[in-house]
This record gives C-alpha cells, sequence and structure tokens, in this order.
C-alpha cells in the first residue's frame, strides 16, 4: 500500500519561478493611515454642513430681499394710488376767493380750470398758467400742490389745503392763519 501524504494548506503560493511568497489573508490597516482618513471624512462633514448653512443663510437673506423689494413697491402704488393728478384745476377750488384776514382785505385769488390769478388791489394782477395738479387726501383736509408757470417762464409751486368740513375754504400750507373763502 502506498501512502499518500498530503500537505497541509499553507498560505505560501509559488510563482513562477516558483519561489514561494507568503500570503496575507487578512488585512490590518496602518493606524496612522486610518485616524488621517478619519479626520478627513469629518472635515468633509463639516465643510457640507458650513456649506449649507451658508447656502440657507444665502437662501433666506435673498428672500428677505425680495420680499421687501415687494413691499416697497406695494407701499409706492399705495401712495400713488393716494396722490391724483391733473393738468386742470379741480371744480372745489375753481372761483373767487377772498380773506377776512386785514392784511388780504384788498386782495382776491380767482381760480379758474387753467389759471390762477392773484389780484391786488385791483392794480397789481398776477397770472399763473396750471401746469399741473396734484391731490393728496389726509385727516386734515384735502391737500393740493398746484405747479404753475408764470409769465416770464418761471416755474411756481402752491401747496393748498382745503377745510375738511367746508370745502368752500382753504388756506396756503405757508400761511394757515390765512383763511380764503369762496
Amino acid at each position: 500500500m502506498t501512502s499518500q501524504t498530503t500537505e497541509p494548506p499553507t498560505s505560501a503560493t509559488s510563482d513562477e519561478s516558483g519561489a514561494h511568497k507568503k500570503r496575507y489573508d487578512t488585512f490590518t490597516p496602518n493606524p496612522k493611515v486610518v485616524e488621517r482618513k478619519r479626520k478627513q471624512h469629518q472635515e468633509q462633514i463639516a465643510q457640507e454642513r458650513k456649506t449649507k448653512r451658508r447656502d440657507r443663510f444665502r437662501n433666506i437673506s435673498v428672500l428677505s430681499a425680495i420680499l421687501l423689494i415687494i413691499l416697497t413697491l406695494a407701499a409706492l402704488r399705495f401712495v400713488v394710488s393716494q396722490a391724483q393728478t391733473s393738468r386742470e384745476m379741480p371744480g372745489s377750488l375753481i372761483g373767487i376767493w377772498q380773506s377776512d384776514d386785514p392784511r388780504y382785505a384788498d386782495r382776491q385769488l380767482t381760480i379758474r380750470l387753467k389759471t390762477i390769478t392773484f389780484d391786488e388791489s385791483k392794480r397789481d394782477e398776477r397770472r399763473y398758467l396750471v401746469q399741473k395738479v396734484t391731490l393728496a387726501e389726509s385727516t386734515d383736509g384735502l391737500h393740493f400742490t398746484i405747479e404753475t408757470i408764470d409769465g416770464k417762464g418761471v416755474d411756481h409751486q402752491y401747496s393748498v389745503v382745503s377745510h375738511p368740513d367746508n370745502r368752500n375754504r382753504f388756506w396756503f400750507q405757508n400761511r394757515p392763519d390765512v383763511i380764503w373763502r369762496k
């Protein structure tokens, strides 16, 4: 009987030259490499978190800016809608106006559709052509801003407030103590 011998399995292999090389069945990583890769991974996660926070902040900033623009435009539209502009004088101001104030007793103010005339003692008359009239309402009455041009081409602007209870009375904004009546 022939005996056959079997060799126990080894972890050695032979290459073509017949030389034996030891093969590692298990891999043991270098602790320094493992630590370095762990730190790199943590840094990458931290960087991603920072980027997400920055992007979130940027998105909030952009949304806030857009909201601010929308609110500003809405407020501007509201203000513009409250002020009405015309090239003609409103009917409530058209007429001949006089003041009870003794300083203006000899004067009268004639307002027509497209002109304003200041008569002083029937000897001096200043006439202005109406260019633009802007009307805005408030609690103390109707505010009229009247832009005119005189015969010499000089622009003038008058701010008039019509009495809230009686439209037949008004005053110039720079002279609230002088009331003019129709």
